[in-house]
């Protein structure tokens, strides 16, 4: 069927702030628990002896050292020429709880997490074993009660390379085998991402592995210079591999159905400047292809954890590499009593995959600072300071939703090689509860909606024309609502007229494009205005089906008060990589 179209036509759409007026949410601290740095647990009475005590190979001096505690920690980011000493001294008798990296929502209390490779690289952590660890916060008494532990182990030989314990019974994986960043239960199993691969790991419940799988960007495998298969040339020369070191799957979230990890890389494949969130198929156990970018704030930034809200909207901790409070800056060059390089950048970013732009890039949507969490009850068990307590932590490797208006947040404290809290004292694993109602509800913040109008020149004015210019201003980012035609104009004349704004010129019509805010009353108006007048725009679904679901809208108060011609689906739109 044709219909006419008018040479004057109005597409009422949607589109977002930029990313330069991202907004900041207020994040109030409504809990704060305190896992104690030397808190150790025993390796398993199956595992190798020289598994009973760690770090020997992680002291300042990268010989061996077997004596326990006979080496200073210090902090990673101290200047060599006037290390911080953190405290704590290497080795330990038994495996640290330490580094926590990656947290799951388990709602019943309790959050399941991990532990991440051991003491920084593949040399130094051969005695530092694989571990994960459901716990549970008192948030009234600020500790957190470790509930039970589990340690990868591979004794049916899924690892498809040589591990430190190759010819033991239980064959324990250590830190010299993977470096577990992100951990992710779905039914039966546990998935992890990691770095040194980059890999993708399953296991069961006990922590058995299962399978193991390479990672693959745009059809093809992505290599870390610690994959076992990458190799170093006779002679010095170039090494190929695509994804840097320490670079890999630090952040994981999956879908609410569980059908679909998204590994996010934390740093920028090699030749690129962003960081790519990908898609795995928990079913078919396959990387999709697909992805999506994610823009840092800074080139030297990196994340550290990703899970989802729902189905398109999810939370990013991106931080920086600094740590301490700023107040304790040094002001004369490096010292040991003073922070070198205090924190700036901490924070945590909620984005929309459903709102990606034509490029790829997901959507910011708005961010928590998390050196300014508002703390007027004075909830800080350390580190609170005028009714503000800051996140000053190298690492802060820890979100996930608790539900619609809190999140928890953790460090990871790097033992002993953190000391951002307190100079001279390593870090503690720190938990806290932000409530933050704008962050963690599903689509809280709304789209800003404008009317644009077009001269419409097109020879065809068919159904195809209208077609084709809607999608021509959703490549330009805007989601197209509806087409009105000059009798709708006067309706939208009207309206502006008349909202509390006061009263609007109207846009000539050889203006070439005009913008006009639209405020919800005028919305309802328009909606009320093509349910009930004559909708004289074509190439839109707007059956009984299309009404419903506007006046469903419009009593919902979300704005939407007029007939949609492009449904929001609630299904992340991507990239195919």
């Amino acid at each position: 069927m044709r219909h006419t179209i008018p040479l004057l036509a109005i597409a009422i759409v949607s589109f977002a702030p930029l990313a330069s007026a991202q907004p900041k949410f207020p994040a109030v601290l409504e809990g704060h628990a305190i896992l104690p740095a030397m808190t150790l647990v025993p390796a398993p009475a199956d595992a190798p002896q020289d598994l009973q005590i760690s770090g020997r190979y992680a002291t300042p001096n990268p010989m061996r050292v077997d004596e326990p505690e006979t080496a200073m920690g210090m902090s990673a980011l101290s200047d060599k020429a006037a290390p911080r000493p953190t405290g704590l001294k290497l080795p330990f008798r038994g495996q640290p709880v330490q580094g926590l990296s990656g947290i799951r929502n388990l709602k019943d209390g309790t959050f399941l997490t991990l532990t991440d490779n051991g003491f920084g690289s593949k040399a130094n952590s051969p005695d530092a074993m694989l571990m994960f660890h459901v716990i549970k916060p008192d948030w009234k008494a600020g500790t957190i009660e470790r509930v039970s532990t589990g340690f990868l182990h591979d004794p049916d030989r899924k690892v498809p390379f040589r591990i430190v314990n190759e010819n033991t019974p239980r064959r324990y994986l250590t830190g010299s085998d993977f470096d577990l960043e992100s951990i992710q239960p779905v039914g039966d199993a546990l998935w992890f991402g990691e770095e040194f691969g980059p890999f993708l790991i399953k296991t069961d419940r006990s922590g058995k592995v299962l399978a193991v799988f390479q990672t693959q960007v745009d059809g093809k495998v992505a290599r870390s210079p610690d994959n076992p298969w990458v190799t170093m040339p006779s002679a010095p020369g170039a090494v190929a591999f695509e994804v840097r070191r320490s670079k890999g799957f630090e952040g994981m979230a999956q879908s609410p159905d569980g059908k679909t990890l998204y590994p996010l890389l934390e740093g920028p494949l090699t030749g690129e400047a962003f960081l790519r969130v990908l898609e795995f198929d928990v079913g078919k156990e396959a990387f999709t292809g697909k992805s999506w970018k994610y823009k840092l704030e800074a080139p030297d930034n990196a994340i550290g954890d990703f899970n989802m809200i729902d189905a398109t909207t999810g939370l990013i901790i991106e931080r920086d590499d600094t740590e301490g409070d700023p107040a304790l800056a040094c002001k004369d060059g490096p010292k040991p009593d003073c922070f070198n390089v205090p924190a700036k950048f901490k924070r945590i970013y909620k984005i929309d995959l459903a709102q990606a732009d034509t490029e790829g890039f997901v959507k910011k949507v708005g961010y928590i600072d998390l050196m300014a969490i508002d703390d007027p009850n004075k909830i800080a068990r350390q580190g609170g300071k005028d009714g503000k307590l800051g996140f000053p932590f190298f690492t802060i490797e820890n979100v996930d939703v608790i539900d619609a208006d809190r999140i928890i947040v953790g460090n990871d404290n790097n033992l002993p090689f953190s000391s951002g809290r307190t100079l001279g004292k390593a870090d503690d694993n720190e938990m806290v509860i932000l409530k933050s109602a704008s962050c963690c509800a599903p689509n809280s913040t709304p789209e800003r909606h404008a009317a644009v109008v077009i001269p419409w020149r097109h020879d065809d004015r068919s159904t195809s024309g209208v077609a084709t210019a809607g999608l021509g201003l959703a490549g330009r980012g805007l989601r197209v609502h509806a087409l009105l035609s000059p009798a709708d104009l006067d309706t939208l004349r009207s309206g502006l007229h008349s909202s509390a704004a006061g009263p609007r010129p109207a846009p000539p019509a050889d203006r070439g494009v005009a913008l006009l805010p639209v405020r919800r009353r005028l919305c309802r108006i328009l909606g009320a205005a093509l349910r009930d007048g004559q909708p004289s725009f074509g190439a839109l679904q707007r059956g009984q089906q299309g009404r419903r679901r506007s006046a469903a809208s419009s009593r919902r108060g979300s704005g939407y008060g007029f007939l949609s011609a492009r449904s929001r689906r609630n299904v992340p739109s991507r990239r195919d990589s």
